[in-house]
């Protein structure tokens, strides 16, 4: 009979039937009175109910059961704001907080309950905005401004009630509206360098390039470290066509964090259209030619990408994207074309692996949906789903046994992302370097697959190749130093990695997180490789 009115009593709060779920928590409690959830339960339905004196007996019931329950102090703080009894909310929420000095909802809480006590916004206000947030939650968006518009109206200097306003305007792609919130919770909390920065973002959808970077320098003021508004103001002054400020912004990002590639693309980007390798004009087709594509818009990308080469005949970047688009589309001359006139410009190896791929399938080495199915296969490790892609990576084999590629992805996924299979890996590694002898990338994967086998002196053997294939990867270089290593030969270690670094500054940051050169972090030749990073 205790579980059927337990169960019961649920049952009715699930379904907001609150006053029948106290009557059969009740009946539960005269059968189990130290039951400690049965206590909270029946505190959090006189809350619903919104009988605040009950929901405060009921959680010091649960109290005197458990002391230092955080969901009891939290809830027990709650009800006390209700009841406008501030300062026992105050003491409730501290003292959790000596408990769980971290608490991320405690600690707001509290906040909430200093606010009211001094009188900030009233218990009202404070419930339209909370209110909203249930709305919110329940994709109610109209309900939920609504709400907050309440709070304003009840009190104007509402702070919060005016940036959930500006957040869901943003997030509803209506920017100009979401800056007028904006800039009212900026006047009210002007120290937040969140709004500020929020602000600035709101200004760069709407095009308002110099309100955008004003607004992010006061985000910077207020806290030096905020990495993402260095690189949003990089992009506003893109924008302006101040390259030299973009520059300097987006490299005072990538000082906060190595690790933002997107930031060291833009980067280069500026430094191009700064040096006029093509025009700011170009750019802009080139970049509406991407979102065109991937939209599925393979006719306006096309156009687009042909519109930037007319502009700037040296804009590798825009003969790439029609080098792919061709490749996709089975049109392998105009293929083979672009990714000649690209690699002219700026040899790299995605646009050389590229042109092999349309050169290949024009010669027939293999069909173009083995090609498809090793791209599929690639998207969907990329998405973390690496059963699916082993099973089209397989496929790609099955239906073109001489296409090098899918070998080499298929042994680089049980090395690398799985670290098993790895004799098997070793078999495809090598059949594709059979197929393709020439290829670094192909001998950096058979390194890889030979260091987790722990075959450490043929590891760096092999990476040695890879590294005199093709000397501008910095993979190659950072595999050969994690292979000298565990041969215990630290100055060729820190040699490769050092070169590593010098080539992509990420792999500094990737070295500081490795496992196998920790003994080596605190010494002055590692310490110096990270001072060297670009």
């Amino acid at each position: 009979f205790v579980d059927a009115h337990y169960h019961l009593g649920l049952s009715y709060y699930r379904k907001a039937k609150f006053g029948q779920a106290i009557t059969s928590l009740k009946r539960t409690l005269e059968l189990l009175p130290r039951d400690l959830d049965v206590w909270i339960k029946l505190g959090m339905a006189y809350y619903k109910k919104g009988d605040f004196g009950q929901a405060v007996k009921a959680y010091q019931e649960a109290i005197k059961i458990e002391p230092n329950n955080i969901e009891v102090l939290n809830n027990l703080g709650m009800a006390y704001d209700e009841l406008s009894r501030f300062a026992e909310a105050i003491a409730v929420y501290q003292f959790a907080l000596n408990i769980h000095p971290d608490h991320p909802q405690i600690q707001s809480n509290l906040s909430i309950a200093e606010d009211l006590k001094s009188g900030r916004y009233s218990l009202k206000a404070y419930r339209h905005y909370r209110r909203g947030h249930d709305y919110l939650s329940g994709n109610q968006l109209e309900r939920a401004t609504a709400e907050w518009k309440l709070a304003i109206s009840e009190s104007s200097t509402y702070a919060q009630a005016y940036l959930s306003l500006a957040e869901a305007y943003f997030n509803s792609h209506q920017y100009q509206t979401a800056i007028g919130f904006y800039q009212v919770a900026q006047r009210l909390s002007p120290n937040d360098a969140s709004i500020a920065y929020n602000l600035g973002n709101a200004h760069l959808r709407s095009r308002h390039f110099k309100q955008s970077v004003r607004a992010y320098q006061q985000a910077i003021k207020i806290d030096h470290q905020m990495t993402h508004a260095y690189a949003n103001m990089g992009n506003a002054l893109f924008e302006l066509k101040l390259y030299g400020e973009a520059i300097s912004a987006y490299q005072q990002a990538l000082q906060l964090d190595p690790s933002l590639d997107i930031t060291r693309s833009h980067i280069k980007v500026a430094k191009e259209i700064d040096a006029k390798l093509y025009t700011f004009n170009a750019y802009q087709l080139w970049r509406s030619g991407s979102n065109s594509f991937n939209q599925g818009n393979v006719t306006d990308a096309i156009k687009e990408w042909e519109a930037a080469v007319k502009d700037s005949p040296r804009y590798a970047q825009a003969y790439e994207s029609l080098g792919w688009v061709y490749l996709n589309t089975e049109d392998y001359s105009k293929a083979i074309e672009a990714y000649q006139i690209a690699l002219e410009i700026q040899p790299n190896l995605q646009a050389k692996q590229h042109f092999n791929f349309a050169r290949e399938l024009k010669a027939e080495k293999y069909s173009f949906h083995s090609f498809q199915l090793w791209n599929k296969g690639r998207q969907l490790i990329a998405a973390d789903k690496l059963d699916q892609a082993i099973k089209l990576l397989e496929q790609s084999i099955q239906e073109s046994p001489n296409f090098p590629e899918a070998y080499n992805t298929l042994a680089w996924i049980y090395a690398d992302k799985l670290s098993r299979n790895l004799d098997e890996a070793e078999k495809l590694a090598r059949k594709a370097a059979l197929i393709r002898p020439e290829a670094a990338f192909i001998c950096d994967t058979l390194s890889w697959v030979l260091y987790k086998q722990e075959r450490y002196v043929e590891a760096a053997e092999t990476a040695e190749k890879a590294i005199e294939l093709d000397p501008n990867q910095a993979e190659h270089f950072y595999h050969a130093s994690l292979a000298y290593l565990k041969n215990r030969q630290k100055e060729e270690a820190l040699d490769n990695l050092k070169k590593a670094v010098t080539l992509e500054n990420r792999f500094g940051q990737i070295a500081q997180q490795e496992v196998a050169f920790a003994n080596l972090h605190a010494t002055p030749e590692f310490q110096q490789i990270l001072k060297n990073r670009k």
